[in-house]
């Protein structure tokens, strides 16, 4: 589904993130089918480097460079098939239907008496969405979603065969552009 996927996930407040299949990382990331602290793990360590003292100094290097971490405390669920839009739109919060190609919006999954059992950030992508939500809750939202399909044409399933990073600080974009990602123009896009 998300083969063609390219550029950042989101961009809040000059937050980064990117859904990204693990092969298109060239230089930035080895192929991985490893989990993302073993990427760290291989990175050049900055032993050595001076560290910031104090929170002034911390937000000056940070305004000034460029943070990449993990999300793993976030999971994705992927959404496809012909029905993938109207099961949606008819299980989740929001307008899933007025959502525009390579765009996301927030959205929640709730009970059937209204009670919120997840909050997402869901994006249409390729031939189908993806939804992001907190690790925790990502397994039970999955089987919960599945339980509804019935006759439906739509397949629901971890998003696996991806990697989430954040990049954040004043070279963030240009750390972006020189990985080889497009920066968002805006909250949300793709």
């Amino acid at each position: 589904m998300t083969d063609g996927l390219q550029g950042a996930a989101y961009n809040s407040s000059h937050v980064y993130c990117t859904n990204k299949p693990a092969s298109s990382f060239g230089a930035l990331a080895p192929v991985m089918s490893s989990p993302w602290s073993e990427f760290l793990a291989s990175s050049p360590s900055s032993e050595g480097a001076s560290q910031p003292r104090g929170p002034n100094a911390e937000l000056q290097q940070l305004q000034d460079a460029c943070v990449v971490h993990g999300l793993d405390d976030e999971a994705l669920i992927e959404a496809t098939g012909p029905d993938a839009e109207a099961f949606l739109h008819a299980q989740l919060s929001s307008d899933v239907r007025a959502l525009a190609p390579h765009r996301g919006q927030l959205s929640t999954f709730n009970s059937p008496k209204g009670r919120v059992l997840a909050t997402l950030v869901l994006w249409r992508a390729g031939d189908g969405f993806l939804l992001q939500t907190s690790a925790s809750v990502a397994e039970s939202v999955c089987k919960r979603l599945a339980m509804f399909v019935l006759r439906s044409k739509v397949r629901i399933s971890p998003a696996q065969r991806l990697i989430r990073i954040g990049v954040v600080g004043g070279r963030a974009a240009q750390t972006l552009r020189a990985a080889g990602l497009a920066v968002p123009e805006s909250d949300f896009d793709l």
